[in-house]
């Protein structure tokens, strides 16, 4: 999906207009904060290095979903068990007296195949709204979330520009006012060790 909506590699100007306006960022927030800069310098990512590099984060996140959407497919389908004792009575009023194919039989494996489709289907889900998100997002500390680690201010070029595009103001003041909100999430995660496992256990 990122790539049929384009996803052009970060040019070396864009690289360098990002790393211009994290350093000024890091400057005008030094006297704003008692949180230091993190000194990690600064980085240009495409929609899919960020997809890529903030996947980890996205699993840690999603995992539990996608298993509790495991555990409710299982609990709502009758079990083989409940199968064995014969189709309930109202499955069975649905169906022709003399059908001669014990349904019984046939619809243990298909409960499994069920169960499974849905744990594919919310996976299938899962990765479409990642890709879609990673054609909006600006930062790497865009959603809120601490996705990445290591403390490095990223933007997306890319993003960036469309999201500027059509706003009468110039695109440097852009890039400087979402390297701020960036180089600010960057320094209040980095320096506060409990706050990104919290943010994360309360998702």
């Amino acid at each position: 999906a990122i790539a049929a909506n384009g996803d052009p590699v970060v040019a070396d100007a864009q690289r360098r207009a990002v790393e211009d306006a994290v350093r000024l960022a890091d400057l005008w927030l030094d006297p704003a904060t008692e949180f230091p800069s993190t000194g990690a310098g600064a980085r240009a990512w495409s929609r899919s290095q960020w997809l890529e590099a903030t996947m980890p984060a996205w699993q840690e996140i999603i995992t539990p979903i996608a298993e509790q959407v495991q555990t409710s497919m299982t609990t709502m389908m009758p079990s083989t068990e409940d199968l064995a004792g014969g189709l309930p009575e109202e499955l069975k009023a649905m169906l022709p007296a003399d059908m001669p194919v014990d349904l019984t039989a046939m619809l243990g494996p298909m409960m499994g195949m069920v169960k499974a489709m849905g744990a594919n289907m919310f996976a299938m889900q899962a990765g479409q709204g990642l890709a879609a998100l990673a054609g909006e997002v600006l930062g790497a500390g865009d959603v809120g979330l601490p996705l990445t680690s290591d403390g490095v201010p990223t933007l997306l070029p890319e993003n960036v520009a469309a999201f500027g595009s059509g706003l009468e103001i110039e695109p440097g003041e852009i890039a400087l006012y979402l390297a701020l909100r960036e180089v600010a999430h960057q320094r209040l995660f980095t320096h506060v060790a409990w706050l990104g496992p919290t943010v994360r256990d309360a998702v």
